[in-house]
């Protein structure tokens, strides 16, 4: 019995197909093109902009990150907190790492 060459032998006897090798525009990718719609109809782009942002100086707000390791989010959290303890504001912290 021969084995095709693209197909690796687990211990158990069963067979890993071969990864397929994407290149953009390959058979293997499937791609299509984007369909690009725009975000608002030409009668809503028509109305004037919002002159001003919303607001959220005064408001309580969440923030969480998320992510790698080692990416300065621990570092940002930290930050975050002593701004907010400057200004006399008491955050309040959690960590939902089930680890």
């Amino acid at each position: 019995m021969t084995e095709a060459p693209s197909s690796e032998k687990k211990p158990n006897g069963a067979h890993k197909p071969a990864t397929p090798v994407f290149r953009p525009g390959s058979a293997a990718a499937g791609l299509k093109p984007a369909e690009i719609k725009p975000l608002l109809t030409s009668e809503q782009s028509s109305i004037e902009p919002v002159a001003q942002g919303l607001d959220l100086a005064d408001r309580p707000k969440i923030i969480l990150t998320a992510g790698r390791g080692k990416t300065g989010k621990t570092t940002f959290l930290r930050w975050i907190v002593e701004m907010a303890q400057r200004d006399g504001k008491a955050p309040l912290l959690a960590d939902i790492d089930p680890t």
